[in-house]
């Protein structure tokens, strides 16, 4: 009988730590920020360099977004269309 309740308390156990780590997991990803909010921020995390991304923004994939309490529009650059057209648009000299 002892054995049963232990099997029964290591089932709870393990079904309360997988819940445990879906709820983390699904925190993460709520975490995980998909674009870049300014133009300064995307110049700095592509490398590129404020000068040159400021030459290049008007190609780069991007949302403009416009805050439906002010009207004040945004622009937004998604991290992954941008670093796909870098990466299909950059070209290398030999």
């Amino acid at each position: 009988m002892a054995e049963v309740e232990l099997n029964d308390v290591i089932e709870n156990m393990e079904k309360l730590f997988s819940q445990q780590l879906t709820e983390l997991d699904k925190l993460h990803r709520q975490n995980d920020v998909i674009v870049w909010k300014s133009d300064s921020q995307a110049a700095a995390e592509t490398g590129l360099g404020r000068t040159y991304f400021s030459r290049i923004r008007y190609r780069l994939p991007h949302i403009e977004i416009e805050d439906a309490a002010t009207g004040v529009k945004s622009t937004v650059y998604p991290k992954a269309a941008v670093r796909k057209w870098l990466v299909d648009h950059i070209e290398y000299y030999q």
